[in-house]
């Protein structure tokens, strides 16, 4: 039902407005599960970063997923469903992250999921690049800082297994 006026509907700044409304809001929701006392209490590489820049971060990348999304989103639904499917599979797996790590302290299970962000977040920018090469290309600063997250993740789990 790619009719003319849901068409239009879909170019609208209101649904862009909502995509990134709804990324920030994950963003935020896992920026109030932060723990900095508990964080700090880690064994960490000399180059970790502090944990406002960590939320901070997110929240950034989350805008710039949230517009990659909005490019898809314009596309015929019959082509955009597959690939919002992942990036709605990725926002959740996102969005679990800060519960595991600050919220049930589960370095382990933290680490498991960044691995599934970074496997669920490449299939994603594959497929938004083959869709709109500009989707895919607003979603590289998302994997470049995943992937510094398995690393980092990793770092701390062998360092504070218990």
């Amino acid at each position: 039902m790619d009719g003319e006026r849901s068409h239009g509907r879909r170019y609208s700044p209101v649904s862009l407005a909502v995509l990134i409304g709804v990324c920030l809001l994950l963003g935020g929701w896992g920026a109030s599960l932060a723990d900095p006392v508990w964080y700090r209490g880690l064994s960490r590489p000399f180059w970790s970063p502090p944990p406002r820049f960590l939320t901070t971060t997110w929240t950034v990348l989350y805008a710039v997923m949230a517009f990659a999304a909005w490019q898809i989103w314009r596309l015929p639904l019959r082509l955009a469903w597959a690939p919002l499917s992942l990036f709605t599979g990725l926002l959740v797996l996102c969005a679990l992250w800060p519960w595991f790590f600050f919220h049930q302290q589960m370095v382990g299970v933290a680490l498991a999921d960044a691995l599934a962000v970074w496997v669920v977040g490449l299939v994603t920018l594959i497929t938004f690049w083959r869709m709109r090469a500009s989707a895919g290309r607003l979603l590289v600063p998302a994997m470049l800082w995943a992937t510094f997250s398995v690393v980092f993740h990793f770092i701390l789990w062998r360092e504070n297994m218990w």
